[in-house]
Order: C-alpha cells, then sequence, then structure tokens
C-alpha cells in the first residue's frame, strides 16, 4: 500500500513539475524546457508501466523504465550544458552517446526484461558527478545573484538528493533480486520517498523561475 502510495505521489508531482517548466515555455529558457521534457518522459514511464501490469502484462513492466535512463540522461545533459552557458559540450556528448549505448547493450543482451540496474547504477553515477561539478562552477564563477533565486540551483539540488541516495540501491538490485530473492518492496518505497523530496525541490525552482518571469513582465510593462 505504501508503495502505491509513493508511486502516485511521485506521478502527480511529476506532472506538476512539467506544467510549471512548459507553462509559457516561449518565454522560459531552454533548460527550463528541457526539465519540462525530462519529467514528461518520468510521467510516461510510470504509467506505461502502471498500465502494464493492470493489463496482465506483468512480464514487461520493467521496460519502460529501463527505456527512461537512456532517454533522459542526454536530456539531463543538455540541461546541463545549457546551464553551464554552453561549455564542456563534448564531455556531455561523449557521456550521453556512451551511455546510450551501454544501455541498448545491457536492455537487449544482459538484463533484457528485469529490473535494467547496470545502467540505472551508471546513469545515477553520471548525474551525481554533473551536480558536484555544477555546485563546483557555482562557488568558482560566484554568481551575482542569491543562489536561491537560481532555478539550476534547486534542480541540481534535487537531482543530487535522488541520485546519491539511490545509487546504493541501484549497485545492490541484483544480488537482492538474483541471490536473497528479495521482491524490493520496502527499498522502492524509499526510491519513491526520495524522487518525491527530488520532485518537491525542483518545483521550488520551477516556481522561482515562473517568479522572476513575472517580473520580466512587470519590467516591460513599466
Amino acid at each position: 500500500m505504501s508503495l502505491l502510495i509513493t508511486f502516485f505521489i511521485q506521478t502527480t508531482l511529476s506532472v506538476a513539475v512539467l506544467v510549471l517548466c512548459l507553462y509559457k515555455y516561449k518565454r522560459r529558457p531552454l533548460y527550463i524546457r528541457l526539465m519540462g521534457l525530462v519529467f514528461i518522459v518520468s510521467f510516461l514511464a510510470n504509467f506505461g508501466g502502471f498500465a502494464l501490469y493492470h493489463l496482465g502484462l506483468g512480464r514487461y513492466t520493467n521496460i519502460p523504465q529501463s527505456a527512461y535512463d537512456p532517454i533522459v540522461l542526454p536530456i539531463i545533459s543538455l540541461v546541463f550544458y545549457h546551464a553551464l552557458n554552453q561549455r564542456f559540450g563534448r564531455i556531455f556528448f561523449v557521456i550521453a552517446i556512451g551511455f546510450v549505448c551501454f544501455s541498448i547493450v545491457n536492455m537487449m543482451g544482459l538484463q533484457k526484461e528485469a529490473i535494467n540496474s547496470y545502467h540505472k547504477f551508471v546513469s545515477s553515477f553520471f548525474i551525481t558527478c554533473y551536480c558536484v561539478f555544477y555546485f563546483y562552477r557555482l562557488m568558482v564563477e560566484l554568481p551575482a545573484t542569491h543562489l536561491q533565486r537560481i532555478p539550476m540551483f534547486w534542480f541540481t539540488s534535487g537531482f543530487l538528493i535522488y541520485h546519491a541516495g539511490t545509487i546504493f540501491l541501484f549497485a545492490f538490485t541484483a544480488y537482492l533480486t538474483d541471490v536473497l530473492k528479495n521482491n524490493l518492496v520496502a527499498y522502492w518505497v524509499f526510491h519513491n520517498i526520495l524522487s518525491i523530496i527530488m520532485h518537491l525541490i525542483i518545483v521550488v525552482g520551477a516556481f522561482y523561475d515562473l517568479s522572476s518571469l513575472k517580473r520580466r513582465s512587470d519590467h516591460y510593462a513599466v
């Protein structure tokens, strides 16, 4: 029951984030619109797995979530690329392409229809590295505005809490399921709680961007 509740809260928050990021999308920074795209994919992956399970296709339930990571990591790479003023593009490109290739190999030949924890672990590792690198650049460059008014500060904080917290879960998923025969319910509740925290923090960042949009509109109206 707890798993189902946290799942629905997480999925609802994904809708809230994508709406906040795509509202008046033509006037929003590109990295904000890319964040909206991330959470469209998140919602579709959750809904797809849920639908497959209730259609009696439980064997394929893991496929939407497995496909989620090779789609989302390149988008998140673009988010950080644009948030860092379009620098370090080669690094982001190599990581994104290499990860997509590894994910395809994992889905087709290694873990197949099982929980694709191998590439989820790698995805969490790279996104954690992105977050640490972004905060490093933030400290080096010391922006004039207050940190709490920078949407990317909140986005990065949310990503870091979630991915740093779940990286160990993904590292041991195969052992827990294959060796210990654990059904992972408690672990997925923990995963969903971290995801809910991430979503709530990202909502704050999206609100800050919306409020800055309103200030810009008021400024032009004067």
